[in-house]
């Protein structure tokens, strides 16, 4: 793969990128030396990772130092770099992970994909930094919920809380990487049952914390990486999602078809929320996974109220400049001009809610679940239009008067 990678590449350009100098290579040595030392210590004392916090970022300031990752021929030396600083990224990553590294390491991923986009190791990195990277928010949301079912109307009003919603926004991509892994292991057949499995956690946790709309998609994804999983030779599935398969699979009649699948009337309680180990090194230490965000959110859920006050406060803006042309031509002063104004722009706030709020239940009929809050849409922007109306009031009016 690195050799296609290079075809493209002048020659001159090729060895000035990718043959490290002496002391580069000894650098590198080094810093090996010490990922060594470091891997070793999560393996067998995990709680002693504190002490290593300046070792693993020195390895990072080397590696970026030397250019190591744009040497298109080293793929295996720098996945093994990357994914050992990960693991220490994450190594109690229920608790948070340690930001600074966790981000480097995607960058990196991100850096060494550009030559080798279809790597499924690559890929995987990826989507596992993802997957990490949400359990902060999973814990919480595990912690808060208390247990691990819900109904449908009750997971639907929990989705639009800002912990689902960061919860999807850090799993979408995961759910997204590990699909490309799948299909990129799938064409070198280096399919595994560790990436499938860890792909359908990810589906599945994302529909755990997605609107009931759209939760049943991901289910019948994840099932169908589960029974795919199954059949790999040699691999066997954790109890835990063999319960999960046997669990769902009920309810899907053609698994093949999944990404074509029609919600059933009655789907029941949600699945229980997943829960891996947070150090893979210690199966016993476990805690809760979900998953991403679906970026078509249906009903509207708080990432689409930043885009909905936006075009709100646009639209007070330009109602307010077009009620002062209207109230200076028609010559209206003092208290009949703010009259008219005020109005005029609390029924633009009805009009607004009236063809963009079409409830179906009586909790639809909540604004803030469209709007940051109620008092912005039914003054319809009274005061922060203000200003704009009374400028052009008075230019108007002066116009017209003289």
């Amino acid at each position: 793969m690195s050799s296609s990678s290079s075809k493209h590449r002048p020659s001159k350009h090729k060895d000035k990128g990718t043959i490290l100098s002496e002391k580069s290579e000894a650098n590198l040595a080094n810093v090996k030396n010490n990922l060594v030392l470091l891997d070793n210590m999560l393996s067998e004392r995990p709680r002693e990772w504190e002490q290593w916090l300046s070792t693993a970022r020195s390895a990072m300031r080397a590696i970026d130092a030397m250019s190591f990752l744009k040497d298109t021929g080293r793929l295996q030396e720098q996945v093994w770099l990357i994914q050992v600083l990960q693991d220490y990224s994450f190594h109690d990553a229920d608790e948070g992970c340690i930001r600074d590294i966790s981000r480097w390491c995607q960058s990196s991923w991100l850096r060494v994909l550009r030559d080798h986009p279809d790597n499924a190791t690559i890929l995987k990195g990826l989507g596992d930094n993802w997957l990490q990277t949400s359990q902060g928010f999973l814990a919480r949301i595990h912690h808060e919920d208390g247990s691990g079912l819900s109904s449908d109307s009750s997971a639907n009003k929990n989705a639009q809380g800002p912990l689902h919603v960061e919860a999807r926004t850090h799993l979408q991509p995961a759910v997204d990487f590990f699909s490309r892994a799948v299909i990129a292991a799938e064409g070198s057949s280096s399919l595994t049952g560790e990436l499938l499995s860890s792909a359908a956690e990810a589906s599945m946790n994302l529909g755990n914390v997605s609107p009931s709309s759209s939760a049943e998609q991901h289910f019948a994804i994840a099932v169908n990486y589960l029974r795919r999983t199954m059949a790999i030779p040699g691999y066997t599935l954790s109890t835990f999602f063999q319960d999960i398969y046997r669990q769902r699979r009920v309810n899907y009649e053609a698994l093949d078809e999944a990404l074509g699948y029609a919600p059933t009337a009655t789907s029941g309680s949600r699945t229980p929320l997943l829960r891996r180990a947070s150090d893979l090194r210690d199966p016993n230490r476990l805690f809760k996974m979900i998953s991403e965000r679906e970026l078509q959110i249906n009903p509207l859920v708080p990432d689409s109220i930043v885009h909905n006050t936006k075009t709100l406060a646009d639209l007070h803006n330009l109602t307010a400049s077009l009620l002062g042309i209207a109230a200076g031509i028609l010559g209206l002063e003092s208290y009949p001009g703010f009259l008219f104004y005020a109005l005029l722009t609390f029924l633009t706030s009805a009009l607004v809610y009236v063809f963009r709020v079409r409830p179906t239940a009586a909790a639809e009929l909540d604004t803030t679940r469209y709007f940051v809050s109620g008092w912005t849409l039914w003054t319809g922007g009274l005061i922060d239009g203000l200003s704009g109306f009374v400028l052009t009031w008075t230019l108007v009016y002066g116009l017209v008067r003289a």
